[in-house]
């Protein structure tokens, strides 16, 4: 079996994206919505082409407009009938599972998330396809969420250029999967009882679209990686059932810190 395969769904309006997320609503630009999604999909599909390949990468269109998937071209394009209303969420979680379940035949592992997010391994530990393949399947991983900070390029306290990071909670969330699995319709819980959250696996979320030319002054106060195992812990010893809905959970691993990403990462999205 191929290590892994990365899905994603496109839809006509840009829901569940960093525009919907408060902390980053000044950044976020209504008039530029398409041509933030052209640049999430254009860097997740250059992304996963040299992480896994454009064979192995599955995109599902749902009212996207063709000039939008064209940036997709090489990957598996799978178009569905315009819909709206209240139905459209309960059957894009469906499509979503299913396909996930049927890539499952194929593929160890199933990357599964929205065109803005990337599952990222440490480059010092290889690339994706090589750590996931050394991963025994029969999991649902869930990497520790990162979100890039608003603008892309910060200043470090030497002032060389760097890109800059603060652990995202909400982020935190089940999407490498290689098990039968239910995902909740946000696909952030899973009913599986068993919390695999490797070292060196991150899902970075991209939180605006192409720069506007303008940088963030942001100053890194903690070494990138330090404190990450205590949030890990974190997340095992609150782990358990989510009331009663069969699905499992974690208290949020809160951090206030700012990270600069190592140079090693440089080049890799």
């Amino acid at each position: 079996m191929q290590p892994a395969a990365a899905l994603t769904i496109l839809t006509g309006d840009p829901g569940g994206g960093p525009e919907n997320r408060p902390e980053y609503r000044p950044e976020y630009r209504p008039e530029g919505a398409s041509e933030q999604k052209a640049f999430f999909l254009k860097t997740w599909a250059h992304y996963y082409e040299r992480q896994i390949s454009r064979d192995h990468c599955y995109v599902i269109s749902a009212d996207a407009p063709p000039e939008l998937l064209e940036l997709a071209a090489g990957c598996s394009v799978i178009r569905l009938p315009s819909g709206s209303g209240a139905t459209v969420a309960r059957r894009r979680g469906r499509v979503m599972a299913n396909m996930v379940a049927a890539l499952g035949q194929y593929y160890t592992h199933v990357i599964v998330g929205e065109p803005h997010e990337l599952v990222l391994a440490d480059p010092a530990k290889g690339n994706l396809n090589d750590m996931l393949g050394a991963i025994d399947g029969g999991q649902v991983l869930t990497p520790l969420g990162l979100d890039l900070i608003p603008q892309h390029i910060a200043v470090d306290d030497a002032g060389k250029a760097a890109r800059h990071v603060r652990v995202a909670p909400d982020l935190c969330k089940p999407c490498v999967i290689s098990a039968p699995v239910a995902l909740s319709r946000d696909a952030t819980l899973a009913k599986f009882k068993r919390l695999a959250t490797p070292e060196d696996l991150y899902l970075l979320r991209q939180t605006q679209g192409p720069p506007t030319g303008d940088t963030t002054q942001e100053v890194a106060d903690m070494d990138f990686g330090d404190g990450f195992s205590d949030l890990r812990a974190r997340m095992h010893t609150t782990w358990g059932k989510h009331g009663n809905s069969g699905y499992w959970s974690f208290a949020p691993p809160v951090s206030s810190h700012t990270y600069a990403l190592p140079a090693r990462f440089d080049g890799l999205f």
